[in-house]
């Protein structure tokens, strides 16, 4: 009897050396768990936030069933996971807010670019501003922000190309068409 007394004693001291450790580890990730935005801000990160609120049932099920070590492997899981999902959702938004500051200065200098181009020669510097554009807003719709900053990028330095060549082109034209008044009668 004694010894059954001994290993009931030993088996509520290691439950509760687990139960500890485990509300230690929850005190942790709990109000990391509370700060990480739900719903996701980011489609792309839904699956991510989803593991998340799935996780914790898990971990509080089996918290309440008293398995205090499974609680324990759970909680320090979603310790990492919560890090990694809040980490993301940092570096989504900063790419997002980047894409949208690069599209700010982007806009105007699309929308003043003359459309449809007024000289043939340049026509296909036109089109691949609009596909460069299509290209972008595609990225950005799926997320990628990173992508659609890098396209916006692009842009930037093919519609000042393309609006500089115009401009040269103009000139040339009025200078030409100068040229030609002075020589006719």
């Amino acid at each position: 009897l004694g010894a059954k007394v001994d290993a009931y004693a030993a088996a509520v001291e290691e439950l509760t050396r687990l139960k500890k450790e485990y509300e230690q580890a929850l005190a942790q990730v709990q109000p990391k768990l509370q700060a990480a935005p739900n719903p996701s801000p980011f489609n792309k990160l839904s699956a991510q936030q989803s593991e998340l609120a799935s996780g914790q049932q898990q971990m509080e099920s089996a918290a309440q069933g008293e398995e205090f070590e499974q609680a324990l492997q759970q909680a320090n899981d979603l310790g990492t996971k919560v890090d990694a999902y809040t980490a993301a959702v940092e570096e989504l938004t900063r790419l997002k807010t980047e894409y949208e500051q690069a599209l700010a200065q982007l806009q105007p200098k699309l929308q003043s670019a003359p459309n449809p181009s007024p000289f043939n020669k340049l026509a296909p510097q036109q089109a691949e501003l609009a596909s460069g554009q299509q290209l972008m807003e595609s990225a950005a719709t799926s997320e990628d922000f990173e992508q659609a900053l890098q396209q916006a990028n692009d842009l930037g330095t093919k519609v000042d190309a393309y609006t500089t060549a115009v401009d040269e082109l103009k000139k040339s034209k009025e200078s030409y068409e100068q040229a030609l008044a002075q020589l006719e009668p």
